[in-house]
């Protein structure tokens, strides 16, 4: 029954059409800007003043959504939502791959339950993009390991997914 509350709460949140946190309007904003190619990162002594705190690979997914749909919160929320369920897979598979698949489902539906994600799973934040791809370059080298040849395939599509998650 949690998880199906929180699936709900989740679903309600991505289709509510207003701001459910502070942070939702700056990022969006910026979705909005890099989506008409326009700069993130404003004078900051010009008015009016554009506070942008975060890297420029969630506003930028977004933004090319938000050309098809105008300036919706639905599409970020959804991105979120995605990587967080794409992170809670990953993390079961992951488990799965060392202890079983028991503890695989329930390491994924622990992290899909845990109250410190609720809140913001399906919020427009870039947060959880940047988790959900760092930690894919971590499961591609657990998954495939480096072998001697320098750089190895999976250590070059690890960083690519390091360099992602922290862009």
């Amino acid at each position: 029954p949690v998880l199906a509350l929180q699936a709900f709460s989740h679903l309600y949140v991505t289709f509510y059409p207003y701001a459910v946190n502070y942070v939702e309007g700056f990022v969006l904003d910026d979705a909005v800007r890099l989506g008409r190619l326009s700069n993130i990162y404003g004078d900051p002594s010009a008015h009016p003043y554009n506070l942008s705190v975060y890297t420029p690979l969630y506003p930028l997914l977004t933004g090319f959504v938000l050309q098809m749909t105008g300036p919706v919160m639905w599409p970020a929320r959804a991105i979120s939502l995605l990587a967080f369920a794409v992170l809670c897979g990953l993390v079961g598979r992951s488990v799965t791959r060392i202890n079983g698949l028991g503890p695989g489902v329930v390491a994924a539906v622990t992290l899909a339950a845990s109250p410190a994600f609720h809140p913001w799973a399906a919020l427009v934040k870039p947060d959880l993009l940047g988790l959900a791809l760092s930690f894919a370059g971590l499961y591609v080298l657990d998954r495939n390991g480096c072998d001697d040849r320098l750089p190895s395939r999976p250590l070059l599509v690890a960083a690519v997914l390091f360099a992602a998650g922290f862009w």
